[in-house]
């Protein structure tokens, strides 16, 4: 197997990414748990991952892949 299709396909994944600080997420089945992007930063191999801030409590935190804030069945832009 070459390893060149893994990178090509991680570069295609985090160059389309949309997702940008300041946007606004609610996680579906939970609407009301809103989440704020506060950072953007690509790992080793070149995976966008988003730091998230709950509103309501700021000291709940997370970090996701840009993807799966993108999973439609997952997350939702408010």
């Amino acid at each position: 197997m070459h390893n060149w299709g893994l990178a090509t396909a991680v570069k295609q994944r985090a160059t389309r990414s949309k997702v940008q600080v300041g946007q606004r997420y609610s996680q579906v089945g939970i609407p009301s748990a809103v989440w704020q992007v506060v950072s953007i930063y690509r790992d080793a191999l070149g995976v966008e991952h988003a730091a998230l801030t709950n509103e309501l409590r700021a000291r709940d935190r997370k970090t996701l892949a840009a993807g799966a804030l993108q999973d439609r069945s997952r997350y939702r832009l408010v």
